[in-house]
């Protein structure tokens, strides 16, 4: 589910225009915009015209304007995408739908009416249009409620209340007094620091919880089937104390599977450090689906790799991020989607060669069969677990990458070799897995760059520039490094 989907027809379509040119610079076509979001030219600018009246509400610049026969983008530095998103889905009726049924135990349609000031039947429309998004999480409002699982519902709210910065949340999903002690508490017994993101996520959470104790008729399904294979993991343990002593001192009253929940989210969300799972991981029993999953994937990852290995550090990072991804197959369904699906794969795929392309493709289908699951292409989450496989292995591959090191040997220029090599040095620096310095004789270099008056010289490692700063000479140069790369790796 894209967040966008929460937005009015018109909303999207600004969002689109935005997106599409910060994609592209700043700066698009008009004719090929017109074409993108299929609207005739009056409506384009009216549409623009509206866009720039919206974003006064920011207090930060952003303007679109056209110039000559293209779309001109012009947005501050501390502003983005994400700004402007949640900004818009605040004065959403669907989010605001949304909002309201967190907050209150059971609705009528005509409560509904009255409280947004609204037609009912511009309710019942904008109902229908959000079942049609939850229905990838298992989830529809009906009858007065949401209805589903309730680990999912508390798993939707949590990523959609994600999405925004802490001053835009409300207070009930803030950091209090009440929830610094619970983070306090939860840091002595399960002997870990909790980092600043982390607190505010567990607030977060905590807050959901709060409010959906207060729901009617819970359905807990799922996690009574999954509920036994936990029951003796340490960590969850752990959990199930705290969260009981918690919820024992307000007015709430829990069921068996509260605990549960919480160790789902303790275990998908980044709220453990590094350190922490780690040794976590040590104890917990390699029988319960997710931690079999975990082996199974990073032992076929890393077989790929053979006979290089990774660091013991370095395989710490690797199986924590691993094990993100997989609890969060195996506790969850669907995903709320903040960036671009398809610009999000295309710039994995650059970063992999084809045969590692395929290997994730093959993990991604180890995965949902390890768990039982078929591929649907309407849960959004497996096709992310594509994404995430392929960051993993990008991740092994920077590790274990031999770097190939390049020498820049201007020494034959007068003084403007100075500047010239600041130019090389900063082009070349952002290429992975290479390492550029200014040349010295008692180091060995895979490549050395020599200007263009050395040509004298002859050996296969030389590379001659051919003029002072060219575009050609740099695209080259890359070209040359990238082959290096693949060969030496």
């Amino acid at each position: 589910m894209k967040i966008e989907q929460l937005l009015e027809k018109r909303e999207q379509i600004q969002l689109e225009i935005l997106k599409q040119l910060i994609l592209n610079n700043g700066r698009l076509s008009i004719t090929g915009l017109c074409n993108h979001v299929e609207l005739a030219r009056p409506s384009f600018n009216q549409y623009i015209g509206e866009l720039n009246e919206q974003a006064k509400s920011l207090e930060k610049n952003l303007r679109v304007f056209i110039e000559g026969e293209e779309l001109v983008l012009e947005m501050a530095a501390d502003l983005n995408l994400f700004e402007i998103i949640s900004t818009f889905l605040q004065e959403s009726l669907k989010f605001q739908l949304l909002e309201f049924l967190l907050v209150h135990r059971k609705f009528s349609i005509v409560q509904l009416a009255n409280q947004f000031a609204t037609s009912e039947s511009s309710i019942f429309r904008k109902i229908k249009e959000l079942n049609t998004s939850l229905k990838e999480f298992d989830l529809q409002i009906k009858n007065g409620r949401f209805q589903g699982e309730e680990l999912q519902v508390r798993y939707f709210y949590y990523q959609l209340y994600s999405f925004f910065a802490d001053r835009q949340l409300p207070d009930y999903l803030k950091i209090t007094t009440e929830t610094e002690g619970f983070i306090r508490a939860l840091e002595r017994v399960i002997q870990t620091k909790v980092t600043k993101a982390g607190k505010k996520k567990i607030a977060c959470w905590l807050g959901i919880t709060k409010k959906r104790l207060l729901a009617e008729k819970t359905k807990y399904s799922r996690t009574k089937i999954i509920y036994m294979s936990f029951k003796d993991d340490p960590l969850y343990k752990k959990a199930a104390h705290l969260i009981t002593f918690y919820f024992s001192r307000t007015s709430v009253e829990t069921n068996q599977y509260e605990p549960l929940m919480f160790y789902s989210f303790l275990v998908s969300f980044s709220v453990l450090n590094e350190e922490t799972f780690y040794h976590y991981d040590l104890t917990r029993s390699k029988k319960l689906p997710p931690a079999l999953l975990d082996v199974y994937i990073r032992e076929t990852m890393l077989l790929h790799y053979r006979p290089r290995r990774l660091s013991i550090e370095e395989e710490k990072s690797v199986g924590y991020q691993l094990a993100l991804i997989d609890n969060k197959l195996y506790f969850y369904q669907g995903k709320i989607e903040f960036y671009d699906r398809q610009q999000l794969l295309e710039q994995q795929k650059k970063l992999l060669s084809p045969t590692l392309y395929i290997l994730a493709k093959e993990l991604q289908h180890i995965g949902l069969r390890q768990l039982g699951e078929v591929y649907a292409p309407e849960n959004t989450l497996h096709d992310y677990l594509l994404i995430n496989y392929m960051s993993i292995l990008a991740m092994i591959d920077f590790y274990i990458a031999k770097t190939v090191s390049v020498g820049i040997d201007l020494r034959s220029l007068p003084v403007y070799r100075i500047p010239f090599q600041q130019f090389l040095l900063t082009e070349l620096q952002g290429i992975s897995g290479v390492h550029v310095e200014i040349y010295q004789e008692e180091r060995p270099y895979d490549l050395i760059i020599r200007a263009a008056n050395s040509a004298d010289e002859t050996d296969e490692k030389m590379y001659y520039l051919s003029e002072f700063e060219t575009e050609y000479d740099v695209r080259e140069l890359r070209k040359i490094i990238e082959k290096m790369k693949k060969e030496k790796n």
